[in-house]
């Protein structure tokens, strides 16, 4: 099963909309994600049926395929 995001992608979870996230790791079907510019550096896990991705192409990852 490939999953959809990768590590630094920017995705959403879909009970906190304007909260940005950042993908960390994906292990054990979930997604580890840092909330963006938190000073606490907060880590949140999300399944992936749970997020949304960016549609913002400023926040698209210029790393993804490496």
């Amino acid at each position: 099963m490939e999953n959809i995001f990768k590590p630094g992608d920017v995705v959403f979870a879909k009970n906190l909309p304007h909260i940005k996230l950042i993908v960390r790791r994906f292990e054990d079907e979930y997604y580890y994600c840092k909330v963006h510019n938190h000073p606490d550096n907060v880590e949140q896990f999300h399944y992936e049926r749970d997020l949304i991705g960016s549609s913002n192409p400023a926040d698209k990852n210029p790393y993804r395929d490496f």
